[in-house]
């Protein structure tokens, strides 16, 4: 996290902002429209935000800045650009569509933010989608991600009859018995 220091002549609250940094691996999206209200409520400059932009960027967006923004007369909407057409989800959809398929529920990780994750990935692989077809894919995938071949198989035998939010509850749901029954069988209830 870097901590942006505001200008005193704005006014505005002189605290240090904490911004996340980019790194190329999270949605650039949030990541842009977190800069731009920052710049609107602080009334930045072109070049605060340039340099707000470069010094937010880790790893291989700031390996990939650094080709281009050495230049001078670069702006913070050339750099913005520059980003979007290496880490932006236009013409990414086949790539999200991957993720989906290899799409696994890490350990320790728990249902509700395999469901986000999901979630996110499908509305990246399928931007215009909608619709009960829409709606089947996402179950499928996020009922395929579990890893506990339980609840997998008890969400798989109800997906057909609940929309995904309520597929969400039921494996909420599933998840806290199967934990409940883990413990009890660890402490030899």
């Amino acid at each position: 996290v870097a901590r942006m220091v505001i200008h005193e002549e704005s006014g505005k609250d002189q605290n240090p902002l904490k911004l996340e940094n980019f790194d190329g691996t999270e949605e650039l999206e949030g990541f842009l429209e977190r800069i731009r209200t920052y710049q609107e409520y602080y009334d930045w400059t072109d070049k605060e935000i340039l340099i707000h932009l470069k010094i937010l960027l880790r790893g291989d967006a700031e390996d990939f800045v650094w080709m281009y923004g050495k230049d001078p007369n670069v702006t913070w909407q050339d750099l913005v650009q520059r980003l979007q057409d290496r880490y932006g989800k236009i013409g990414q959809e086949e790539l999200y569509r991957g993720q989906l398929r290899r799409c696994r529920q890490q350990s320790g990780e728990s249902l509700q933010v395999l469901g986000r994750r999901v979630l996110r990935w499908m509305r990246w692989a399928y931007p215009d989608g909608e619709g009960d077809m829409y709606e089947e894919i996402l179950k499928d995938h996020f009922v395929g991600a579990i890893s506990n071949l339980v609840i997998r198989y008890k969400l798989s035998e109800r997906k057909e009859s609940l929309n995904f939010e309520e597929l969400m509850k039921e494996s909420l749901r599933l998840e806290a018995v199967y934990a409940t029954l883990k413990d009890k069988i660890s402490k030899g209830e």
